[in-house]
């Protein structure tokens, strides 16, 4: 089953020692349970563009679709390379998961999955990252 929600991804970025301000997207969406996944489909008001993110305990993966495509997958112990299109052009990345964390289920009112991983571009570590994906159902009561 389908439902509306009301979705917040709050992302916390430290790049050599220094945490840069938080980025929220705050977006209303739909959620649905299947298969022993958790899919929240949602339009990035900023961009446009039509994103995915499906999840378990144990994984995460993202999909952007449009002119700033971008495909990330996140697994702990796991390493991932992507090409990410940006305003900038196609940069290649790579996301190493420490620690996938699901709070909530199916059956609960709201569901969070905060994911810990380190971005590297080329062999170089350049931020370690946390990002908070929360979900209610809409309208808020």
């Amino acid at each position: 089953m389908t439902q509306d929600v009301y979705i917040i991804i709050r992302g916390e970025h430290t790049q050599e020692g220094v945490t840069d301000e938080p980025v929220i997207l705050k977006t209303r969406g739909s959620y649905c349970f299947r298969n022993g996944k958790h899919f929240l489909r949602y339009t990035d008001e900023k961009s446009g563009e039509s994103c995915l993110a499906k999840f378990d305990e144990k994984s995460l993966s993202m999909h952007r679709k449009g002119g700033l495509y971008s495909d990330m997958y996140f697994e702990v112990g796991r390493h991932f390379e992507f090409p990410c299109v940006t305003e900038a052009g196609t940069l290649d990345f790579a996301v190493e998961t420490k620690e996938i964390a699901l709070v909530g289920t199916s059956d609960d009112r709201q569901i969070e999955l905060e994911v810990f991983y380190d971005l590297f571009a080329g062999e170089q570590k350049v931020q370690e990252s946390h990002v908070t994906i929360s979900c209610v159902p809409y309208p808020i009561v």
